[in-house]
């Protein structure tokens, strides 16, 4: 890896412009530098701190990780309730994997066992602001039912604002429901 004398004088010999991210480790700041010829022999420099657009980059990588690996299945649904993202153990838990259930309704697990007033006050829950709790019986890709408890969160906009999405986390428990009940 060049130094940053070396590309400098690259630049000033040359004249040809180059472009890098740099590390100052007494300061502990990334700097995007964009060096350029300014006359025969010369260069100019222009340093922009990208330190808080780096951490911010590493901080959404480790939610990211974060997400796929959690064991509970995690879903996401625009506003509309349509399925934008899910996670490994979603497909796990219900059979049907991202490709498969990315923009449809969760619906397709709806396994019938439930009448309409109770998915009704679930959306009027979530509508309104607020964290609905519950456990219901769904139905896997494969026709199987199982128990699951699950929380829907709201997600807003900037500011607190509308809601525009809304975050599923399932866990399966059916196991422990059949200890319960036999």
């Amino acid at each position: 890896q060049e130094s940053l004398i070396e590309i400098f004088g690259r630049v000033a010999l040359t004249g040809e412009a180059a472009r890098f991210e740099q590390h100052s480790p007494p300061l502990d700041r990334y700097y995007d530098i964009v060096a350029f010829g300014w006359g025969r022999g010369r260069f100019a420099a222009v340093f922009t701190d990208v330190t808080e657009q780096r951490r911010a980059g590493e901080q959404l990588r480790l939610q990211g990780a974060a997400l796929e690996a959690a064991a509970n299945a995690i879903v996401i649904t625009d506003h509309e309730g349509r399925i934008t993202w899910a996670n490994p153990a979603f497909t796990q838990l219900t059979g049907w994997s991202l490709d498969e259930v990315r923009g449809l309704s969760p619906r397709i697990l709806k396994s019938g066992q439930h009448d309409p007033s109770f998915y009704e006050e679930l959306w009027r829950t979530i509508l309104s602001g607020q964290v609905w709790h519950g456990e219901l019986v769904n139905r896997r890709k494969d026709g199987s039912f199982y128990y699951e408890e699950q929380t829907i969160t709201p997600v807003r906009g900037p500011g607190r604002g509308e809601t525009t999405h809304f975050v599923g986390v399932k866990v399966d428990v059916s196991e422990r429901r059949a200890a319960r009940e036999g």
